[in-house]
């Protein structure tokens, strides 16, 4: 890149997960050092706000019908991103469409009704889930999996980092298997509150995200699959904002039919990015 700023940068707030969304074209940039650039940069313009998390790009989708196509940096899966571009780009006369997100091999609905964004999901792998143990269950969303940690006495004593530590040796010993990321969460079923940490592979970073959409989802998945039902929940994020998780189950397959997610979506800045 000659200049040494991005053009346009939108720093977004959905449900608290800072996410910095560029328009600029960056074709052929070390995506890695430009993560690490655009965090560094929004510190130094705003000191006391809390860091970026993630780092995605816009550019043309598959079919001009769609709204855009959401790039992450690391190429994985995000449901926050997705809900920060519709917000950003959908129009009144356009409320609900079709857009394309890196990881997901096909486009997801979206709708934008009072304020609120909601967003389809990837359909887990098996359009199922599985259980580790007791009290974990695994759920492989397209671009992302999550090792959903059920707590009681016991899984308090999981350490995220620690058991994510331990997956990536035991599990992903041979580096093509290994998925674009990795999240493991903690999720509290009587008082709804979630924590996620989110490792990224080809960027390697490493966050205790504030909100995190495809982890909502990983959770209403989970529990559809551990109570065989539809299930409704409003996942407290750790920003102690909500993400609504809506997860359908076909009872006569014992299959995920469809998940969606919604949240509130808040622009913190819209303009040049200094680098």
């Amino acid at each position: 890149m000659k200049n040494s700023y991005l053009n346009r940068v939108v720093i977004a707030s959905p449900s608290g997960n800072q996410t910095a969304v560029v328009f600029d074209d960056i074709s052929g940039m070390d995506l890695a050092k430009l993560n690490t650039q655009i965090s560094n940069a929004w510190q130094k313009m705003r000191p006391n706000s809390q860091a970026i998390e993630q780092c995605c790009y816009l550019t043309k989708p598959i079919n001009s019908q769609y709204l855009t196509k959401v790039v992450l940096f690391g190429g994985e899966f995000s449901g926050n991103t997705a809900l920060v571009a519709v917000k950003l780009l959908f129009s009144q006369a356009a409320p609900k469409g079709l857009i394309e997100v890196s990881g997901a091999d096909k486009p997801l609905k979206y709708l934008v009704k009072n304020n609120f964004v909601s967003v389809g999901m990837p359909i887990p792998k098996n359009n199922c889930a599985s259980k580790k143990s007791k009290n974990i269950v695994i759920v492989q969303l397209e671009g992302i999996t999550h090792y959903v940690i059920l707590q009681d006495e016991n899984a308090q004593n999981i350490k995220p980092n620690e058991y994510l530590q331990k997956i990536r040796q035991l599990n992903y010993s041979k580096n093509e298997l290994e998925p674009p990321a990795i999240g493991v969460l903690k999720f509290n079923q009587y008082t709804n509150k979630a924590t996620f940490l989110i490792w990224v592979k080809s960027i390697n970073t490493l966050f205790d995200e504030t909100a995190c959409g495809s982890g909502t989802c990983a959770i209403g998945v989970a529990m559809s699959y551990l109570k065989q039902a539809n299930t409704n929940i409003n996942v407290v994020q750790p920003s102690g904002e909500t993400i609504n998780v809506k997860t359908l189950f076909n009872k006569l397959t014992k299959t995920i039919k469809s998940s969606k997610i919604s949240g509130k979506v808040d622009i913190l800045y819209d303009g040049k990015l200094i680098l």
